[in-house]
């Protein structure tokens, strides 16, 4: 027992003196015997103590030393990175900085990866555009990144009717939010790369899948799609829905065409023409108003919003933002944030990856989302479907 206890002390007194002894010399027995306050029975004691000071020291300038240079090695790897160029991403909006360049931008961040951004916003004028596509050809940035239909067709040209002299050619170039891609002649096929220096993906999901929505929902005869008429992703939107209209025989519609007014000296539509032109269209001579993905009506989803709010008339979109904050009632629609960060991926593999950017398939999304707002069903008095909330989100 007694020979137990001290031993105990004897481990006790280990601990305490390697808080201020040197990690590469045993302490003398006097020193030990000064710490414990006592004298040890026998020098088998003694030696045992002095063995597992010298075992726990010689382990921890082991742990010591190996901490160290785990230290040194990521301290070397952290001024690697800080001394690794920034690839240069030259972004050019179409709407101002939305949920999409923020995924787009917070993709890098979370993979690490060093970039400067230079932004530029085409505030959905053409003439903006140009003017960036002269400063992307004086910057030669590592990519170009674009949303929207209307400045892709205006930095890469249509894929049958490319400038050279005119258009980027030699400069990586990533899109998205743009509706109807192949309709567009930006990209050949869905699947495939484009052969050229441009790739990206569709935020919408097919036409088809947009009208089963529409149907599960109710029932219905005649659409009104309303829109800004220049935009093109938006007419051959609209053009696609007409068609599968008709296709659908006797369980199609007919879809009516209304158009924003726009001003005649810039051919731009008119903000403050938006909810005159939406509450313009009565009850009794539609079933649904269709609002396309359209940038110009995107940048004016509160007036939109506004018009709606005071229509008796359900409404559906492919767009997140207008279900969001435009009081539409439903949309089968892909997360802006999401799409940003799908094409942050594509960006990826171009700039880290060096895949060669005409290889990169032109795709879509593959997950889509039917979203509802609450509200609105309640103030038109048009709810959903029991079985629809098995699977449909319904916001407030």
């Amino acid at each position: 027992m007694f020979w137990r206890t001290h031993k105990f002390k004897a481990i006790a007194a280990c601990l305490s003196i390697l808080g201020f002894l040197s990690l590469y010399s045993a302490p003398s027995r006097e020193v030990i015997e000064k710490t414990l306050g006592f004298s040890f029975s026998s020098l088998d004691v003694y030696k045992w103590t002095v063995e597992k000071i010298k075992e726990v020291t010689e382990n921890g300038a082991k742990v010591e030393k190996d901490s160290v240079e785990e230290s040194k090695a990521e301290s070397a790897l952290a001024k690697k990175k800080a001394k690794a160029k920034p690839f240069k991403v030259y972004v050019v909006t179409w709407i101002g900085n939305s949920e999409v360049e923020r995924g787009f931008m917070n993709y890098f961040a979370s993979r690490d990866i060093p970039v400067e951004f230079i932004v530029r916003n085409g505030d959905l004028q053409v003439e903006k555009i140009k003017e960036f596509r002269k400063e992307i050809k004086e910057l030669q940035p590592d990519l170009v990144y674009v949303l929207g239909t209307p400045p892709t067709i205006e930095l890469v040209g249509q894929y049958d009717k490319v400038d050279p002299s005119k258009h980027i050619t030699d400069i990586p170039l990533v899109f998205n939010l743009v509706a109807q891609p192949i309709l567009a002649k930006i990209a050949p096929t869905f699947g495939a790369g484009t052969n050229r220096n441009i790739t990206g993906h569709t935020h919408l999901p097919p036409m088809e899948a947009q009208v089963k929505s529409i149907k599960s929902y109710m029932p219905v005869k005649k659409i009104t799609a309303v829109f800004n008429e220049v935009e093109l992703n938006s007419s051959t939107s609209v053009d696609e829905l007409e068609a599968l209209g008709k296709s659908l025989g006797k369980d199609g519609f007919t879809v009516e065409r209304v158009y924003i007014p726009r001003d005649p000296a810039t051919n731009l539509a008119i903000p403050g023409k938006i909810i005159e032109t939406f509450q313009s269209t009565r009850k009794d001579s539609t079933d649904l108003i269709y609002i396309p993905s359209d940038g110009f009506l995107i940048a004016n989803t509160k007036l939109v919003g506004e018009a709606l709010k005071d229509i008796d008339i359900p409404s559906f979109s492919p767009a997140e933002s207008f279900i969001l904050e435009g009081n539409v009632l439903m949309g089968l629609v892909a997360r802006f944030y999401q799409v940003g960060q799908y094409t942050g991926y594509k960006a990826e593999q171009i700039l880290v990856k060096k895949t060669p950017v005409g290889k990169i398939p032109v795709d879509r999304l593959n997950s889509f989302f039917f979203i509802i707002r609450k509200d609105t069903f309640n103030r038109i008095g048009l709810y959903p479907p029991i079985n629809m909330l098995k699977y449909a989100e319904i916001i407030e």
